[in-house]
């Protein structure tokens, strides 16, 4: 767009298209739509890939204006937007670039295609606008991805709510009937029996978190490391393990699912590790580790560790590792799994924005 603002060609031929060699080559050739549009909104030419967006030849786009009637423009919410809302109009009303416009077109078949635009002025020299160059580029496919993701999404955390009712339930009273007979009787049974039912209640919780979070976060807020840590220790903790944390750092996050991230990681520590594991919080110059002193994670699982479940271990279900994956890629984050000091799991989170040191 700005080649053909500087180009002296165009500026002081606004009546011709792209006459000048170069700039014409550059314009046949680039993957993305342009479009050029005289002061009253009629469009006087257009590269091949407008074509191809627009599903037009460039002979029939010649023949239309910015809100000509055969197209309906359409919002987000798929409603009309007037023409005075139109990038051209912006455009020529203040003189300046709008940029990444996004919008609809309907056609007269119901077919829809979506567009962001960016939109500047031509000028001949004086304060006149003579042209309008916009830059089309087609996000049908993106949004259409985007929206099959979502029906995803939603039909999923529907599909989770309706399984962890219908497993809470018998789970309830499964555990109910368990406290009452342990009362009754005491036997060496009752607590891997619990034990069972507590795991079930967690696979649960972790399933509903990953179907209804996705990989989806809130507004970043800078969030105390220190403060967030001790109260997910104090959720997940045992009497007999032990926390250190060595950073005064905030770090720019979404609080809630930064608080899943981290009661996930300091739970499996201590399923791993032991009730008397011992956890440390260690700052990165980019981030933040998670290390315990356990028995660690062989570096040939290391690759897989974060799949939903363990390809050598089909009952071995990772929701919780899974989750601190998702959140992480949400924030745009790295994590990865190293040795800690004492030889146990280290979960490096990298590629964090701290807040101001405390």
């Amino acid at each position: 767009m700005q080649i053909v603002r500087e180009n002296p060609t165009v500026r002081d031929n606004p009546a011709g298209s792209w006459s000048e060699p170069h700039v014409t080559t550059l314009l046949e050739t680039l993957p993305i739509g342009v479009v050029v549009l005289d002061a009253d909104g009629s469009i006087v030419d257009a590269n091949p890939r407008a074509e191809t967006v627009l599903g037009l030849t460039r002979s029939e786009i010649t023949t239309r204006v910015y809100d000509d009637p055969t197209w309906e423009i359409l919002d987000a919410d798929g409603d009309p937007i007037p023409a005075t809302e139109l990038p051209f109009a912006r455009v020529t009303a203040t003189g300046e670039a709008i940029f990444e416009y996004e919008h609809g077109i309907r056609w007269p078949d119901r077919s829809e295609r979506w567009l962001s635009i960016n939109a500047a002025p031509l000028n001949s020299g004086d304060e006149n606008i003579d042209r309008v160059v916009a830059i089309i580029t087609d996000l049908t496919d993106r949004r259409a991805h985007l929206e099959a993701i979502e029906r995803q999404n939603e039909q999923l955390a529907a599909f989770a709510s309706i399984v962890s009712h219908d497993l809470r339930n018998p789970l309830s009273v499964a555990s109910g009937h368990l406290e009452l007979l342990n009362e009754e009787c005491r036997s060496e049974h009752v607590e891997p029996i619990d034990r069972a039912l507590r795991r079930m209640e967690a696979l649960i919780s972790d399933l509903l978190s990953l179907a209804r979070s996705g990989a989806s976060i809130g507004e970043l807020e800078a969030v105390d490391l220190t403060t967030l840590v001790t109260t997910c220790w104090s959720v997940v903790s045992t009497l007999d393990a032990t926390l250190e944390i060595q950073t005064n750092r905030s770090v720019h996050a979404d609080r809630t699912r930064l608080e899943q991230l981290v009661e996930n990681l300091l739970r499996n520590a201590i399923e791993h590790g032991g009730n008397d594991v011992s956890v440390v919080i260690e700052e990165l110059p980019d981030g933040f580790a998670i290390a315990d002193d356990g028995p660690g994670i062989p570096e040939q699982q290391r690759e897989t560790l974060f799949d939903l479940r363990d390809p050598t271990d089909e009952d071995d279900v990772r929701f919780g590792l899974r989750i601190v994956k998702q959140i992480a890629d949400a924030h745009g984050w790295d994590v990865r799994v190293t040795d800690s000091d004492h030889g146990g799991a280290r979960f490096e989170l990298t590629g964090v924005t701290f807040g101001a040191t405390q």
